[in-house]
């Protein structure tokens, strides 16, 4: 009985389906901007895409402050100046969106201009545009 019961776990472990997972495909063109237009354009995709209930905050605005050296995520996101609730909300979809690699890393060289490590955003509940140029 025993070499039977042994015979059938065998066969049954021979028959399972082997888990194959697949690599995380992170497209380059995003996650690597090579300009500082292009790196405002993908960072604000990256926040919007965490934003959720835009519409509690129409007409609020917040100052946004990003510190992230060339080439690394960020490592700080703090609001400045603005609606309270609103830039909670803003930096908690920027964390977001840092903490699931989905915010591109900062370019080293835009246009021969090396750019600031402090990166400034005015958020509107319906857009993110940059105040000034970083350069």
């Amino acid at each position: 009985m025993k070499k039977m019961t042994l015979l059938g776990v065998i066969i049954l472990s021979a028959c399972q389906i082997p888990v194959v997972t697949r690599p995380l495909v992170i497209d380059d063109a995003f996650m690597h901007p090579g300009d500082a237009r292009e790196y405002v354009i993908n960072a604000t995709q990256a926040i919007r895409g965490q934003s959720y209930e835009t519409k509690l905050y129409r007409g609020k605005i917040c100052h946004l402050h990003v510190h992230q050296e060339a080439g690394k995520l960020p490592d700080s996101v703090r609001s400045e100046v603005g609606d309270t609730a609103f830039c909670a909300a803003a930096v908690s979809s920027t964390k977001l969106a840092i903490s699931k690699m989905e915010y591109p890393f900062r370019p080293a060289v835009s246009d021969g201009n090396t750019l600031n490590d402090d990166i400034r955003f005015i958020v509107r509940a319906d857009e993110i545009s940059e105040p000034e140029k970083n350069l």
